[in-house]
């Protein structure tokens, strides 16, 4: 359902622990500062194709950390910044109730996930510009995580012990991979990108 406030540029979610607002179609939506809040509504941002800057969980050492969810970001094609220091991937995670969080997003360039332990499927299909991706503490990539970003050259995933079908597929650019070294799928570059 589109957002009754098509109008809105510039949203600061307030101090809760979850965001039940959907500004799915939000359309002028150009910035999200959200300090507090711990976790969202699948679909939140979705198709806020304006949207560029989200500051999520901003305090670094804060031991609170941010749930994402389900397509949250789906679409947003003009998202460049957003600060993923305290993001989780919803725990949900291996029945596939959690996919696609940063689908389309083909602004954002580089990935940095400090605490995420998982890289839910489709979680960044489609983001045409990323060009690195630092996750130190991932042990799992989901299915087409990365499927289709192009300009994607190097991952820093270091101890990583699965990665599923089609991670890294089409991920043309890609040349560099810091991984666990006994993960099978990483001895050829090229077979992870297909």
């Amino acid at each position: 359902e589109r957002s009754s406030a098509p109008m809105i540029a510039t949203i600061t979610v307030p101090s809760v622990q979850m965001f039940y607002a959907n500004l799915h179609g939000c359309t002028y939506l150009t910035k999200v500062i959200s300090p507090k809040a711990t976790a969202f509504n699948p679909d939140t941002f979705y198709g806020c194709t304006l949207l560029q800057s989200v500051t999520l969980m901003s305090d670094a050492n804060s031991d609170e950390r941010v749930t994402l969810s389900t397509r949250m970001f789906y679409g947003c094609e003009r998202l460049a910044s957003i600060d993923l220091t305290n993001a989780l991937f919803d725990g949900a995670y291996t029945n596939g109730s959690v996919a696609d969080t940063f689908n389309g997003c083909k602004a954002l360039r580089t990935i940095v996930m400090p605490v995420a332990t998982k890289v839910p499927s489709g979680a960044f299909s489609g983001c045409t510009n990323i060009t690195s991706v630092y996750a130190p503490v991932a042990t799992v990539i989901g299915s087409d995580a990365f499927n289709g970003c192009i300009s994607l050259g190097y991952v820093d995933m270091p101890v990583a012990t699965a990665v599923h079908d089609r991670a890294f597929k089409d991920c043309s650019s890609l040349s560099e991979i810091n991984a666990d070294t006994g993960l099978n799928p990483f001895i050829n570059i090229s077979d992870i990108r297909s």
